[in-house]
C-alpha cells in the first residue's frame, strides 16, 4: 500500500477546513486503498483523529511531566494521533534528537515520519528505522504554488539513490516530497521506486477534496 502524507503546516485553511480535509482524507483512503495521513497542528489532533488516520507535525524528545511548552508521546497517543513528524525542514532537529524521538515512538507504539534534505542526512536517519524517511530538498519546498518543478521531476538520480539507499539499508519507507502537485508527479514518484508523497500546499492552497483524489489515483495507477 502506497503513503500520502497531507501536512497542513500553519496555513489557515488548515485550521479553517481541517475537519472536512481529514473526513476527505479518511473517505479516500479506503476508497483507493492508500494509506492517506493527515498530518495535523496539535489543536486539530483529536478531532482529525476520529475521522482518518493522523499524525502529529512534530514531537518533543521528552517524557512526560515537568516540560512546559514541549509535547511528549503520551500527548499524541492520548489524542489518536498514529505517530509523528520528525525534523520537518521548517523544525529541524539535531540528530540526537531525531533518534530520541525514533526510539520514544517505537516503545510506546507510535509511527515515525523522518523528514530529511539530503543523503546523507537520509543515511544517519535509516540507520534509527523509522516508520519512513522523507526526502525533501529544501529548494523545492513551496514548488507547487510558484509553478516550479517537483523532487519528482528536478533529479530524479538523486531521488533513484535515495529510495535505494532507504530499501537496501533499512526496514523503512522511501518518501519524497517538495513541490509535489498533481497526477503527474504522484506518477513518477511511483516509477521512481519511492513507497509514497509527503504533500501540502497543493491540497492546502486548492480544492482539497479533489487535489486529495487525483494524488491518491495516480499512486495506484
Amino acid at each position: 500500500m502506497k503513503t500520502f502524507i497531507i501536512n497542513y503546516k500553519a496555513y489557515r485553511e488548515g485550521i479553517d477546513r481541517g475537519i472536512e480535509i481529514a473526513m476527505a482524507a479518511g473517505q479516500i483512503s479506503k476508497r483507493f486503498d492508500v494509506d492517506v495521513i493527515a498530518a495535523v497542528p496539535f489543536t486539530l489532533c483529536r478531532g482529525a483523529a476520529k475521522l482518518a488516520k493522523a499524525i502529529a507535525q512534530h514531537m518533543d524528545p521528552v517524557e512526560p511531566g515537568a516540560a512546559t511548552g514541549h509535547v511528549s508521546w503520551y500527548e499524541i497517543a492520548s489524542s489518536g494521533c498514529r505517530g509523528t513528524l520528525i525534523n520537518h525542514s521548517e523544525d529541524r532537529m539535531e540528530m540526537d534528537g531525531i533518534s530520541k524521538v525514533v526510539e520514544l515512538c517505537k516503545a510506546n507504539g507510535l509511527e515515525s515520519y523522518v523528514c530529511v534534505e539530503s543523503l546523507e542526512v537520509a543515511e544517519e536517519a535509516a540507520r534509527l528505522n523509522p516508520t519512513a524517511i522523507a526526502y525533501e530538498p529544501p529548494s523545492l519546498i513551496g514548488a507547487a504554488m510558484s509553478g516550479g518543478v517537483s523532487v519528482a521531476t528536478a533529479d530524479e538520480r538523486i531521488v533513484r539513490e535515495f529510495v535505494e539507499l532507504v530499501h537496501e539499508s533499512s526496514g523503512s519507507l522511501a518518501l519524497i516530497g517538495a513541490g509535489i502537485k498533481d497526477a503527474v508527479d504522484g506518477r513518477r514518484s511511483v516509477e521512481l521506486g519511492s513507497d509514497g508523497i509527503l504533500v501540502s500546499s497543493a491540497i492546502m492552497k486548492g480544492d482539497s477534496r479533489r487535489k486529495i483524489e487525483e494524488l491518491a489515483a495516480s499512486l495506484v495507477g
